[in-house]
């Protein structure tokens, strides 16, 4: 175990990895970084390690994560994940890939001692590891494997918070704002413009669509009947259903023991009959905006 202490030219995680780095045996020739938090399966390492020393031409040998949410996981732990199911398309297109997972990079200890080039990246102003890797691989043309094999199940928070999941999408959006240089400020700010259209094509057909129902609930709560091509049948139609329902209420449909305030057998009961005629207009005007407008017939 190796005491990093307090970072202050870079981030405290890269800080204790070139510290773990330092502490190493001279005779290591590789480091592997982890997260603390994803589970190894058997055979995870080999695969990495063999897949880094068959290509003398790759940088490193990374893996990706696949979330599993516990039972009854919160609507924010549950967002996070939807916002990191992208990543799997990222990763898994090929042995070849462009991105880097800071949760499991395989390097070489020549490029992680001192003089070496990912040293030199992390060591004054790096934020995030795994972008810097990322763009120092593409800026000297060579290759980040990603073995089909390194899949690295993590656990999901159960009970995370809106402002815990505000603040980890606030903390994404930072890091692709720090770079190390030009080449690797092209990459993250191209990355910050895609996440910024894809959020935005999401979120503002749903804001458009709540925000225009009620508008349209207020100006217009029902079709006007002068939108009808045949109002003078359809009055008609209501007539005849009103004559037919007074028919039937004057009928044994209202008995003294349903209806107490029956007046007359053959009148029927005016309750009853001004109820009637009610529903015979509301189904007058159901059947009216039903109808097209004269304007689109």
């Amino acid at each position: 175990m190796a005491v990093a202490g307090r970072a202050t030219r870079r981030s405290q995680k890269i800080h204790n990895q070139l510290a773990g780095v330092a502490a190493a045996p001279a005779a290591t020739a590789l480091f592997l970084f982890l997260d603390d938090d994803i589970a190894l399966h058997q055979g995870s390492v080999d695969v990495l390690v063999r897949a880094l020393l068959a290509d003398e031409g790759a940088l490193l040998a990374t893996g990706y994560p696949f979330e599993v949410p516990p039972a009854a996981a919160s609507l924010p732990a549950l967002c996070l994940l939807a916002y990191h199911l992208p990543l799997i398309v990222a990763f898994s297109h090929g042995a070849v890939t462009r991105n880097v997972w800071g949760g499991c990079m395989l390097l070489p200890a020549r490029h992680c001692r001192p003089g070496g080039c990912v040293a030199r990246v992390w060591a004054d102003g790096a934020y995030s590891d795994d972008l810097n890797v990322a763009a120092l691989a593409s800026a000297r043309g060579e290759r980040v494997l990603c073995p089909a094999a390194a899949v690295f199940p993590t656990a999901l928070p159960r009970d995370v918070t809106w402002p815990q999941a505000w603040n980890y999408m606030r903390r994404q959006l930072y890091v692709l704002d720090t770079y190390a240089g030009a080449h690797n400020r092209r990459i993250n700010h191209a990355l910050l413009a895609a996440s910024v259209y894809g959020a935005a094509a999401l979120l503002a057909p749903l804001a458009l669509l709540l925000a225009r129902l009620p508008v349209r609930r207020r100006l217009l709560p029902h079709p006007p009947l002068t939108r009808c091509r045949r109002p003078a049948r359809h009055r008609l139609t209501a007539r005849r259903c009103a004559a037919s329902c007074l028919r039937r209420r004057a009928g044994c449909w209202c008995s003294p023991r349903r209806c107490p305030a029956r007046r007359a057998r053959r009148g029927g009961c005016t309750a009853c009959s001004t109820a009637c005629a009610r529903s015979c207009r509301r189904a007058g005007a159901r059947h009216c905006q039903r109808q097209p407008s004269p304007g689109r017939a």
